[in-house]
């Protein structure tokens, strides 16, 4: 555990580490001002850690950076457990979570301007309490997932999604930006500009929360996922549809990468691998708007199962009603299937296990 804002160095006791043999898990705590400016530079503590297996960005309230007496400390705690459940959404719940395999993974898959959907969807998990502690998506989700990532907050990933789709409907760039057809119709220039001006030069070690993408690498024809690096240039290989936009090149390896959804347009196999290598998740979410019915997964297994219709109020109230049985240890699994505002079947998962379905 660290402060963010000091020398990146290892002390001492880390360095100690280096020599440890024992076969524990070790990850980085960095410790964030909640008014203070995003993570930066967080390659650096990293490339300094070769025995981290991951890290994690924490906001902290003023009083964790203030010194006090034991005595005070513990009775502000004390009053602070005394005046009701913690707040599930916070940084510090995100952690107990991860480091207890009860995390809460979503998975946002491709399928172009419907992708705007994914927006509103993380809206209602926000609102019924669900929390997000990692995110992972192909093309289109890819966007959503990292802006979610970047901000953990709906309001400023709903304004810069609306920033973006303007900019990318504007028609004067569209024409200028067309070109001889030979790998593309377009050149790929104005592209590269609009996603590079929504996430600047952030990394994805830089994240609030831990974050991955798909893509497909031409020159090893295989599946690419991508977990640090810089996040714009993955973001747009990710959504790099082929015939329109033109490969881009990784700057790690020089190989050619394009839109991930010809490999894997809903990661939730690589969200279940990354999480095992980690700490575990409990929950992962599926949200897919390939077929005509926007489906939103949620369950403790990985095969997305899908569901249809769905009004936005109802599909949260059994969202939430659920999750807070399942927490209880009381939930049946079960597959909710609605038929615009009125639930028409429920019936239990086939394999017996706790799972929470909704759809938007």
């Amino acid at each position: 555990m660290a402060l963010a804002d000091r020398d990146p160095a290892p002390g001492p006791l880390e360095k100690q580490l280096e020599g440890i043999g024992v076969r524990a898990q070790k990850e980085l705590i960095l410790l964030h001002r909640e008014d203070g400016p995003k993570p930066r530079n967080t390659v650096q503590w990293l490339s300094a850690r070769d025995w981290c297996s991951s890290h994690h960005h924490i906001r902290c309230p003023k009083r964790v950076f203030s010194r006090k007496a034991p005595a005070v400390v513990a009775d502000i705690y004390r009053r602070l457990l005394s005046a009701g459940q913690p707040d599930r959404m916070s940084d510090f719940s995100r952690l107990a979570r991860v480091l207890t395999g009860s995390a809460v993974g979503l998975v946002l898959g491709g399928g172009g301007a419907r992708g705007a959907a994914h927006v509103g969807t993380i809206r209602a998990m926000t609102e019924a309490g669900i929390p997000i502690d990692m995110v992972g998506g192909t093309s289109i989700g890819s966007l959503i997932g990292a802006l979610w990532a970047d901000e953990t907050d709906v309001s400023c990933i709903r304004r810069r999604a609306v920033e973006w789709s303007r900019g990318m409907a504007r028609l004067w760039r569209t024409v200028v930006d067309l070109t001889y057809p030979f790998t593309a119709m377009f050149t790929g220039s104005g592209f590269n500009r609009c996603i590079e001006s929504v996430f600047s030069d952030c990394q994805i070690e830089d994240l609030w929360i831990p974050y991955f993408c798909i893509t497909t690498d031409l020159t090893a024809s295989k599946m690419r996922v991508h977990t640090h690096g810089s996040l714009w240039r993955y973001v747009r290989s990710s959504m790099s549809l082929s015939g329109y936009l033109p490969p881009l090149c990784d700057p790690a390896d020089g190989h050619l990468l394009l839109d991930g959804g010809y490999v894997n347009n809903l990661p939730a196999d690589v969200m279940k691998v990354l999480t095992i290598l980690t700490a575990g998740c409990y929950y992962i979410c599926l949200i897919c708007t390939n077929n005509r019915h926007y489906s939103c997964v949620w369950n403790t297994g990985i095969e997305p199962w899908q569901a249809t219709g769905a009004s936005h109020r109802l599909a949260v109230a059994e969202a939430k009603r659920m999750h807070n049985a399942s927490a209880a240890g009381a939930a049946d699994a079960c597959i909710c299937h609605y038929e615009g505002d009125k639930l028409v079947n429920r019936h239990k998962h086939p394999q017996n296990q706790k799972c929470i379905t909704y759809c938007i």
